[in-house]
């Protein structure tokens, strides 16, 4: 998972802000925005194409996935006590 955000570094201090979009419906009952997560497919054009970015940040990303592989509790877990 990749978060989409803008790096730079100001008199010798390096500055970075991880940017949000409209969140997806795994998201939208917590909270009205989530980071734009991007595929490793949308890498390259997120830093080479001012115009592909562009288009990047008005995406929805898709649903989160969610497992409990480590036997953590989940979000659903936690809910429902």
């Amino acid at each position: 998972m990749y978060l989409a955000g803008i790096f730079d570094n100001v008199e010798g201090v390096n500055c970075f802000v991880v940017l949000t979009t409209k969140p997806n419906t795994t998201v939208h009952d917590i909270h009205d925005r989530m980071p734009l997560l991007l595929s490793s497919e949308q890498i390259r054009p997120w830093l080479t194409s001012a115009q592909d970015a562009l288009q990047l940040l008005t995406i929805v990303p898709p649903d989160l996935v969610k497992t409990c592989e480590d036997g953590q509790l989940t979000f659903s877990d936690i809910m429902r006590h």
